[in-house]
C-alpha cells in the first residue's frame, strides 16, 4: 500500500523476467502523480512515481500473482 494526498493505493510485489522483483500500483495513483502537462505535481508525487515500475488497472492490481506477473512480463517486453 502506498499513500499519497491522504488517499491509499494498491501495491504488489511482481517478479519479472528482466528486472527482477518490482514494485507496481494502479492507474489511479498515476493519474495524480502528474498535472495536465505531465510534471510532478510535488516533489512527494516524483518520489512515489520513483518507487512504482508499472502501473495497472484497479482490476488487474487483484488478479492472482501468477496471472498479474504473466501480465506484466507479456506488457514491459
Amino acid at each position: 500500500m502506498i499513500t499519497f494526498d491522504n488517499k491509499n493505493f494498491k501495491t504488489r510485489l511482481v517478479g519479472t523476467k528482466e528486472f527482477g522483483e518490482v514494485l507496481i500500483s494502479v492507474e489511479a495513483l498515476n493519474d495524480i502523480l502528474t498535472d495536465n502537462e505531465g510534471g510532478y505535481v510535488s516533489d512527494e508525487a516524483e518520489f512515489v512515481d520513483e518507487q512504482i515500475f508499472y502501473f495497472v488497472s484497479d482490476n488487474e492490481i487483484g488478479l492472482p500473482l501468477s496471472k498479474l506477473t504473466e501480465l506484466i512480463n507479456t506488457q514491459i517486453i
